[in-house]
């Protein structure tokens, strides 16, 4: 979503058009929604039809997407790397994340984008310089699917 902005100390009308991603078409900052690239037109004019102009928007639209996802972090209260957390970029939502100790047995799962992992298990710590597997299923804004697959290693000391 992104809303467009105009302003004027006059009244005037608004037109915008293509009306089908938009909320209102005739107002004066219309909240739009594209799922590709568009071009917005803007006819605004006094109430009274003395003049009349238009002018035009491009929102682009990127598909592309990114996901980071860190192999060490260091879940020491220093509040440097404590939380081991996918960074991500053009990712709508994580379905979920799950961590798995060295005998597949799940740890923490989440579904919350911005929740990560704290590496305790059971309320504590996680033994010193452990390996986990970690599953992250992740769901771009055109609806693709995209899972991710690795290992972090937690470091304590």
């Amino acid at each position: 979503d992104i809303q467009l902005n105009t302003s004027s100390s006059l009244p005037i009308t608004y037109q915008w058009s293509p009306s089908f991603t938009m909320g209102c078409t005739d107002c004066p900052s219309p909240i739009v929604k594209p799922g590709e690239t568009t071009m917005y037109t803007l006819v605004y004019g006094d109430l009274n039809n003395c003049f009349s102009f238009d002018t035009t928007v491009t929102v682009r639209v990127s598909d592309e997407f990114n996901v980071y996802i860190p192999n060490t972090f260091t879940p020491n209260g220093d509040h440097l790397n404590d939380t081991f957390i996918p960074v991500t970029y053009g990712i709508e939502e994580v379905i979920y994340m799950q961590i798995y100790d060295r005998w597949g047995k799940l740890v923490f799962e989440t579904e919350e984008l911005d929740t990560g992992w704290d590496g305790k298990v059971n309320g504590k710590i996680s033994a010193h310089n452990s390996v986990y597997s970690y599953l992250v299923r992740a769901k771009r804004y055109n609806g693709e699917i995209k899972d991710f697959l690795g290992m972090v290693i937690l470091i304590t000391k």
